[in-house]
């Protein structure tokens, strides 16, 4: 693959403006029906971008190294994104047992802690949890699809034939499940990362547009998107079109781009951790402070970034004593 129309770069960047759509989504509310009706759009388009990010890089990875990023996907990546969503429900059980009266079995505290929201004894600890388990879905359900394809002679070799049979299986799951369960939140974007998984696959064909092109079809799409925002307040509407437009645009418009802007970065290098503790700080904030809703914010917002920050140089500081332990070792 010649250099990635996302790259790592400009897929920094881009977490670092859906972090800041997210602390905005969960955070402010105006009172204004207009103004609080882009900051509830934002949460869409904040979840389809990360989405986006993720299945993009999948493929890329994929393409590059083949089965052996499967091995690694299912063997490390996987079981520690489960681990993550594990450990941020002990920190919020921990909360909810201290600031809630209600009581909890071993059960509720079992299937709450492991998230098993199959089970009626299911508590949600922590609402915004979702991203992560669908994340998770989506990484074991990519994985499963390409180690089959694997298989398949004349198609393991071409990812665009594998990613048009992922996103089918997409399709398909999310056809079924919403006939059984109707539409619900946590499906929400859920094709932003079936986009990232085709673009990747299909990039090289995007090279053939001209800088015209690009640009007729970017005024259409961003046309389209400011009609639908604007006319249809609908689940279909605001939950999977829209943040798949804006993915489109940004893919579109940005490709190739390599942004320089520093604040952005920084909050994509910690965009996870705020991401998993903004939620905590929210809780306690709103509930033990009197002050205004906009100042709680503020202060949810800067206790955020700085406690991300030090878990970030935390985590980095023992990855990068691991990786010079191993490279003592050989």
């Amino acid at each position: 693959m010649d250099k990635p129309i996302v790259s790592k770069n400009l897929s920094i960047a881009l977490k670092g403006v859906f972090c800041i759509f997210v602390l905005l989504h969960h955070l402010i509310r105006t009172g204004n029906q207009f103004i609080d009706s882009i900051l509830h759009i934002l949460g869409p388009i904040a979840v389809g971008g990360f989405f986006f990010i993720s299945g993009y890089g999948l493929v890329v990875n994929y393409i590059k190294f083949g089965k052996a990023y499967l091995k690694k996907l299912i063997s490390k990546r996987i079981p520690i994104i489960y681990g993550i969503i594990v450990l941020v429900n002990i920190v919020y059980l921990i909360y909810f047992l201290l600031s809630t009266p209600a009581e909890l079995s071993f059960l509720n505290i079992f299937a709450s802690v492991f998230y098993l929201s199959f089970l009626d004894a299911f508590v949600p600890l922590y609402s915004w949890i979702y991203f992560l388990v669908d994340l998770l879905t989506y990484y074991i359900v990519f994985a499963l699809v390409f180690m089959v394809i694997e298989l398949i002679k004349n198609i393991n070799k071409k990812p665009q034939a594998s990613a048009v049979i992922l996103t089918i299986v997409f399709f398909l799951v999310f056809i079924i499940v919403s006939l059984i369960n109707g539409y619900y939140l946590d499906r929400r974007a859920i094709f932003c990362f079936v986009l990232g998984v085709l673009l990747s696959a299909f990039e090289q064909k995007l090279l053939m547009l001209t800088p015209k092109i690009k640009l007729i079809f970017s005024i259409i799409l961003i046309t389209a998107f400011i009609l639908l925002f604007a006319l249809f307040n609908t689940y279909l509407v605001s939950e999977q079109i829209l943040p798949l437009i804006f993915c489109i645009i940004v893919a579109t418009i940005l490709a190739y781009h390599t942004p320089t802007i520093k604040p952005i970065l920084f909050m994509g290098e910690i965009c996870l951790y705020v991401y998993l503790t903004h939620g905590l700080f929210f809780e306690i904030i709103n509930k033990y402070s009197s002050l205004s809703p906009y100042l709680r914010a503020v202060i949810v917002c800067v206790i955020t970034v700085v406690i991300s920050y030090l878990l970030y140089l935390l985590v980095d500081g023992i990855k990068r004593k691991k990786i010079k332990s191993f490279k003592n070792k050989n």
